[in-house]
C-alpha cells in the first residue's frame, strides 16, 4: 500500500505541473489541475481502473481518521518531534531531524492529497470528484512549525564548521533546507558541494569498517540516563538491529552512498526547477553509487499517462530500508509503523472518553473550565 499512495501522488504531481517545488500552496494546486487534466481524458480512464483494481488504494483506506493517522506513522512524525524537542542546537544532528521533520510533514500532505484523489477516481461522479478536490484543497493547513523548522536546520546548518564529516552534513542540510524554503537554485548548489565533499573523502578513506558500540553496551549506558532514556534508547537498539544503518559500513561505502544522498537532493532541486531530464541523470548515478532513494526522484520524473502510475510503483519499491531511514529518518513496512499508529489511535480514544466524561464528571464548571 505505501508504494500505492507514494506512486498515485507523483502521477497527480506530474500531471498538474512538470516542477515539485515543496510550497504547499503549490503542491494542492497540482493536484488540482492533474485531476483536472486527468479526469477527462483516456490517461484519467486507465489512473481510475488502477485505482478501483486489486492494487488500487481507495478501499484500503476506508477511514479519514484511520488513514491520517497511519500516513502521520509511517513518516515517523511522532519520533522526529520527539528528537527535534530532544536534540541541543548544538548537536550536528539536530540541524537534520529538523529538515527530515520538515519533509515528512510535506509527504503527509502530499499522500492525503493523493488518497483523496484515489477516493474520487475510484467513483468519478463529477460532484463527487469536485467536492472531494475542494476538500483536499483545505487539507492540512499551513503548519506554524513548519517555516521554523526549515530556518532551524538552515541556521544549525550555517554554524557548523569541523571536520569533513561535519561540512557534508552542513552542506547536504543547507540544500534540503533551500529546497524546502522554494530556492532550488540555491539547493541544487549545496547539493553538489556536499556531493563532492563525498566523494572525495570516499577516495581518501580505507575499506575499514568503523566498530560502534554493541547492543549490550548501548542499552547498558542507557540504563544511566533514567526510565525514559533506557527506552528509548532499547528502541533505538531494536531498530538498528532491524535495519542497519552505516556505521556498520566500511568507510568507502558508506561515504559512496552519502555522496548518492546528496546526488538525491539535487535531484529533487532539479526537478523543482522543471529540468526532468537532469534530475534522472542525478537519480540514476545516486542508485549507481549504491543510494537505493535514487529510484523516488526517478519515479517522480515520469510523465503522467495513466498506466506510468505501475512504473512508478515498482520503481518505489526497489528503495532499501538502510538508504530511505538514513536520508529521512524513518523506516517504512515494519512494526514500528503499525506501533505509532496504535499509540495515535489510543490517545484519541481516551482523549474523546475524557471529553464525553468530564461535563457529567465536574457539572457545575463551566464550558470554558471543563471545554477545550
Amino acid at each position: 500500500m505505501y508504494e500505492s499512495v507514494e506512486a498515485l501522488a507523483y502521477e497527480l504531481e506530474a500531471a498538474g505541473r512538470r516542477a515539485t517545488g515543496a510550497s504547499r500552496d503549490t503542491m494542492t494546486s497540482a493536484y488540482q489541475q492533474g485531476m483536472a487534466r486527468l479526469g477527462a481524458t483516456a490517461a484519467g480512464e486507465r489512473l481510475g481502473e488502477w485505482v478501483r483494481s486489486a492494487g488500487g488504494v481507495a478501499s484500503q483506506v476506508p477511514l479519514l481518521s484511520w488513514q491520517a493517522d497511519l500516513v502521520a506513522a509511517r513518516h515517523g512524525i511522532d519520533e522526529l518531534v520527539r528528537q527535534v524537542k530532544q536534540l541541543p542546537v548544538t548537536d550536528p544532528r539536530a540541524g537534520v531531524v529538523a529538515i527530515q521533520l520538515v519533509e515528512a510533514l510535506d509527504a503527509v500532505r502530499r499522500e492525503r492529497l493523493a488518497i483523496r484523489a484515489a477516493m474520487a477516481f475510484a467513483n468519478p461522479v463529477s460532484v463527487a470528484t469536485s467536492t472531494l478536490v475542494l476538500t483536499a484543497g483545505r487539507l492540512g493547513h499551513v503548519d506554524r512549525a513548519r517555516p521554523l523548522l526549515v530556518r532551524r536546520a538552515h541556521a544549525i546548518a550555517a554554524r557548523q564548521r569541523g571536520g569533513v564529516e561535519e561540512r557534508f552534513v552542513a552542506a547536504h542540510v543547507l540544500a534540503r533546507a533551500y529546497l524546502a524554503g522554494g530556492k532550488p537554485q540555491h539547493s541544487l548548489r549545496f547539493a553538489v558541494d556536499a556531493a563532492q565533499l563525498a566523494r572525495r573523502a570516499a577516495d581518501e578513506s580505507s575499506d575499514a569498517v568503523d566498530q560502534p558500540a554493541t547492543a549490550r553496551e548501548r542499552l547498558r549506558a542507557g540504563a544511566g540516563a533514567g526510565v525514559l532514556g533506557a527506552l528509548m534508547t532499547a528502541k533505538q537498539v531494536a531498530a538498528d538491529l532491524l535495519v542497519p544503518t552505516y556505521e556498520h559500513l566500511p568507510a568507502t561505502e558508506r561515504w559512496r552512498r552519502r555522496c548518492g544522498a546528496a546526488l538525491v537532493t539535487a535531484a529533487w532541486a532539479h526537478l523543482a526547477l522543471g529540468q526532468s531530464d537532469r534530475a534522472v541523470d542525478a537519480a540514476s548515478t545516486a542508485v549507481r553509487l549504491g543510494h537505493s532513494m535514487g529510484h523516488a526522484p526517478q519515479a517522480a520524473a515520469l510523465p503522467a499517462t495513466g498506466v506510468s502510475v505501475r512504473r512508478r510503483q515498482d520503481l518505489l519499491r526497489l528503495v532499501e530500508g538502510v538508504d530511505r531511514r538514513e536520508y529521512t529518518g524513518t523506516r517504512r513496512g515494519n512494526s514500528g509503523t503499525a506501533l505509532n499508529l496504535t499509540a495515535l489511535q489510543a490517545k484519541k480514544a481516551v482523549s474523546l472518553v475524557r471529553r464525553r466524561r468530564r461535563p457529567d464528571a465536574h457539572p457545575s464548571r463551566s464550558t470554558v473550565q471543563t471545554g477545550e
